[in-house]
């Protein structure tokens, strides 16, 4: 099962992960064939032509987009063709996402699985957008068994088999200053491939070797991050394993050189799960 969740028609690198630096070679076609059920919709949606003014969009609006290679460019072009068509997008009380703000959203969740196959996102059914931050009244569970009544702002929220909620205001905010590392979408998308497994526990579909580095790794970094010992990680990473990995994630695609810096170890389990090397993208586009 994990082998096939997994599985891509790529070529990679083993130093370098996905980096475009590699030569990896993807094949368009294991969007379509990693289930051996090829979708009609994602057909029609890769037989489209990826519109310029997305191309300009993307390139103005997210600084990672031109640290891109031409094989990983072209593939998440196709990805976020075919997550356009597969996932809805829905607006809160009245409010209606426009075309700008799907497509960057897209985009933003897309990079996290530019290394891994799309049907990662088989839960995701579809994503809310709200315009601002969205207040929750009412019980909320906590770590530990913990149930609060406080009022609790939402900035997004991932739900198990259910939908992804992203307040619009506070991306378009993160997506101009990455390097705050804070990214709404980064983080609750980070959540869903955390529950493909039945659950949010910090510990993604991976293989056997890799999580056998990885979970006493989580619990090492946990407990540092929470003593403060883990300046380039968000303290609210240490809520939990789950949070960790969120946070961790923002990092990684937000600041990436720092993050390999400090936390080294952290950066290279993340590179291989994602398998790629956001690090080593910005240092070659730099030089």
């Amino acid at each position: 099962m994990i082998a096939s969740l997994l599985h891509r028609n790529v070529q990679l690198d083993t130093a370098t992960a996905a980096s475009s630096k590699s030569g990896a070679r993807i094949d368009r076609r294991s969007l379509l064939d990693e289930d051996h059920h090829m979708k009609r919709k994602h057909h029609k949606a890769l037989q489209s032509r990826f519109p310029d003014s997305w191309r300009m969009l993307l390139g103005e609006k997210l600084r990672w987009w031109s640290m891109l290679g031409d094989a990983d460019r072209e593939r998440m072009e196709d990805l976020i063709r075919v997550f356009l068509a597969d996932k809805s997008f829905e607006g809160t009380r009245g409010f209606e996402p426009s075309e700008e703000m799907k497509v960057q959203i897209a985009a933003q969740a897309c990079l996290l699985i530019l290394g891994l196959n799309y049907d990662f996102y088989d839960d995701v059914t579809s994503v809310i957008v709200s315009p601002t931050i969205v207040y929750h009244n009412g019980p909320r569970h906590l770590d530990g068994g913990i149930v609060s009544d406080d009022h609790a702002a939402l900035s997004g929220q991932a739900m198990l088999h259910g939908p992804v909620l992203i307040a619009w205001d506070r991306l378009s905010d993160q997506a101009l200053h990455p390097d705050r590392g804070h990214n709404v979408v980064f983080h609750e998308f980070a959540h869903k491939l955390d529950m493909r497994n039945g659950s949010g526990n910090g510990v993604p579909p991976m293989s056997a070797e890799l999580k056998q580095r990885w979970e006493p790794a989580l619990r090492s970094i946990l407990q540092r991050l929470r003593q403060g010992n883990a300046v380039s990680l968000d303290g609210y990473g240490g809520t939990n394993p789950a949070e960790l990995l969120a946070v961790a994630t923002e990092a990684f695609f937000d600041i990436p050189v720092r993050l390999q810096r400090d936390e080294p170890d952290l950066y290279g389990l993340l590179r291989s799960f994602y398998r790629q090397d956001p690090a080593a993208r910005q240092t070659a586009s730099s030089s």
